[in-house]
């Protein structure tokens, strides 16, 4: 039926040219009973179009073509879309805008053009839907590479032949990939047929549990929640400059150029309930109009794959399920707080960037009456330090929920924003509130706790980036008066008492040296790491303070481990800068 349908509308799909209309009647039959959207590249004189609109009586056609004059064949159920088959802005509004059930490439047979439309449009297609790219010859033979290669090294063919390879193999035999839409494609495509100048690609449909959108956008969270409450807290402060000696030009310049800035602005203090939200993966919030709240992203906002999600780019604002999520069902009647995000199995992230955005929940909610969606920690140690923090604020251990990465749905989820931009800007309301607390808790504790001044914060008891001649430089800190500590073997409350008192303080660039937050203004650090490790998140705290930041970099053990490497500092050097960093006295 439909290669006759073409033949009489002279369409070279049917058999007076390609033969392929048998092919696709045997595939898509089934959509002729649908509402299905059907996207074409390439309209030319517009027989294909109407050989679709003949054989899909429901369905509406899509037309995509560089020539303005195909709008001409624009009709009650035939749309023309014109724009660039190698415009990444054309091609992600298609991808925004339309639900193809059916996707054909028959465009320009340029590769790049082949392979850019397959890497928008393929994560569109809606599940049990085909994407098919015509013409597929023209990646053979010495003509039509002068033609259609246009200076690409590889063909459409070749693209294609080392998707399907990964595909046919597996997971677990497949070589592992770091290219994002073949990660994507092997997780979604069922088949792959290859026949004469033909690729078909099915998607799968069985990863998705329900019928329900795959498509989601990203909305920041005013425009997503509207009922988001936005506080004036400050957000300004200025750069302090850094004095960092031994490091490379390339490490050093970008603390010199954030330095260069003079005054920096945090995110603004917002919090938001959402109603029936989702949460997916590391924290990331989709509401349920299908929304993903921006700023949940938090620490994976460059990420393409994310949270069970894929986009085609860092910058694209749609992004779809790879397999559509069976969440987990928390129970009613009661408010959610959300502090769950990426890397916050860290002690330093967990400090800085998820406990403070609690003092944001009190606004809209009873804390005391709340439960707190945390991730479950790798580390007994790292659990601990959760609860205990958390008790700060008065949350008790029976409010806390640990979860792992299945997504949950809740119905209602009070979600702080975050007030950080990694690893620069910290909002100094962070700061605040950790500072406020630190006087607090302090103030109750025995009068006749352990303080120091001046601390020497060692992480030699950890596992990597140690400070491998550490033994010559403790003699010369402590005939200084300093104390030397290991504070990741301490309770939480101890190294907030230990920092709060300090204010010199010496130390290999680390988690516990987060601490500095709960220090006073003017704390002053002296900071001590390996040749590869740039000045970012410690100077961004020590200028909420209005402190001095100095640091001094060494020599890798194993240069191939980068800043991660055990490292050695030069004495001399150290012996000299000590002198200086203390003052006289």
């Amino acid at each position: 039926m439909l290669d006759k349908i073409g033949i009489r509308h002279h369409s070279d799909k049917s058999s007076l040219i390609h033969g392929y209309l048998d092919i696709y009647e045997y595939f898509l039959e089934d959509f002729r009973k649908n509402e299905v959207q059907i996207l074409e590249f390439g309209v030319g004189g517009g027989a294909s179009l109407r050989t679709w609109l003949d054989f899909f009586p429901l369905a509406k056609i899509i037309g995509a073509d560089p020539n303005a004059a195909c709008r001409a064949f624009s009709g009650p159920r035939a749309i023309i879309e014109t724009g660039a088959y190698d415009d990444p802005a054309f091609l992600s509004d298609l991808a925004e805008r339309y639900d193809p059930s059916v996707v054909i490439d028959d465009g320009s047979h340029f590769w790049d053009h082949q392979i850019l439309c397959l890497k928008h449009l393929f994560p569109v297609v809606r599940p049990g839907g085909f994407y098919i790219i015509e013409d597929l010859q023209t990646s053979f033979g010495k003509a039509n590479f002068t033609t259609y290669a246009r200076g690409a090294t590889r063909s459409a063919f070749d693209y294609l032949h080392g998707l399907v390879s990964g595909l046919t193999a597996g997971p677990k035999l497949a070589a592992e990939t770091a290219d994002s839409f073949e990660a994507y494609f092997r997780s979604t495509a069922e088949f792959v047929l290859f026949r004469k100048g033909l690729i078909i690609i099915r998607k799968n449909s069985e990863k998705f549990s329900k019928q329900g959108e795959t498509k989601l956008r990203l909305v920041p969270m005013v425009a997503a929640v509207p009922e988001t409450k936005v506080f004036d807290h400050p957000r300004r402060y200025q750069r302090i400059p850094p004095r960092i000696i031994g490091a490379a030009d390339r490490i050093a310049a970008p603390a010199m150029a954030e330095a260069a800035k003079g005054e920096v602005e945090a995110p603004a203090s917002r919090v938001a309930r959402i109603e029936d939200a989702m949460i997916l993966g590391d924290g990331v919030v989709v509401t349920s109009t299908g929304s993903i709240v921006e700023e949940s992203l938090i620490n994976q906002r460059g990420a393409t794959r994310f949270a069970g999600l894929y986009r085609v780019s860092a910058g694209a604002r749609l992004a779809v399920h790879e397999i559509y999520p069976d969440p987990r069902r928390l129970s009613s009647g009661r408010d959610y707080v959300l502090l769950k995000q990426r890397w916050d199995g860290n002690f330093g992230h967990w400090l800085v960037e998820s406990l403070p955005r609690l003092a944001l929940a009190r606004e809209i909610t009873d804390t005391t009456k709340c439960l707190y969606i945390l991730r479950e920690p790798n580390e007994p140690a790292m659990r601990q330090v959760c609860l205990d923090s958390l008790a700060w604020f008065g949350v008790r251990p029976e409010q806390v929920l640990f979860v792992d990465n299945r997504a949950l749905q809740v119905p209602s989820l009070i979600y702080p924003a975050p007030l950080t931009r990694q690893p620069w800007v910290k909002a100094p309301y962070a700061i605040r509130v950790l500072e406020e607390i630190a006087y607090i808790v302090t103030a109750e504790m025995p009068v006749n706790h352990e303080t120091s001044e001046r601390i020497y914060v060692s992480r030699n008891r950890t596992g990597r980036r140690r400070l491998l001649n550490e033994d010559q430089l403790i003699p010369l800190v402590e005939s200084h008066g300093f104390r030397v500590v290991y504070p990741e073997h301490m309770p939480v409350t101890d190294q907030m008492m230990l920092f709060h008192d300090a204010r010199l303080v010496i130390g290999n660039l680390g988690a516990a040296l987060t601490n500095l937050v709960f220090s006073r203004p003017g704390v002053r650090l002296l900071a001590l790491s390996t040749e590869f490790m740039i000045d970012d998140f410690f100077w961004d705290i020590i200028c909420n303070k209005q402190g001095t930041y100095w640091s001094l970099h060494g020599k890798a053990a194993n240069p191939a481990l980068g800043m991660q490497s055990d490292f050695n500092i030069d004495c001399a050097a150290f012996s000299e800068l000590l002198k200086e960093f203390v003052g006289p006295g």
